[in-house]
C-alpha cells in the first residue's frame, strides 16, 4: 500500500534542499539554476529541531542512504 507523505520545513534545511534540488535539475537538463536566496527565510519553529539533509538516489555512485543506516 502506498502512502503520500508532506510536510512543512523552514529554518536553515529549505537552503540545503534547495541545492539538492538545484544539482539534480543540472544532472538531469544540464541547465543551472539561481537559488533564490530572498526566497527563503530562515526562521525556525518555536521547538527547533535538528535535521539533517541526505541526498541519495540512482545518479550517487554511493548509496547514501544504505550507508547511513548501516
Amino acid at each position: 500500500m502506498w502512502h503520500e507523505l508532506m510536510m512543512r520545513i523552514e529554518g536553515p534545511a529549505v537552503r540545503e534542499l534547495d541545492a539538492v534540488f538545484i544539482t539534480d535539475w543540472y544532472s538531469e537538463t544540464g541547465e543551472l539554476l539561481e537559488l533564490d536566496t530572498k526566497a527563503i527565510e530562515l526562521g525556525g519553529p518555536a521547538e527547533p529541531i535538528d535535521a539533517q539533509v541526505l541526498p541519495s538516489g540512482p545518479s550517487f555512485d554511493n548509496d547514501n542512504s544504505l550507508k547511513l543506516f548501516t
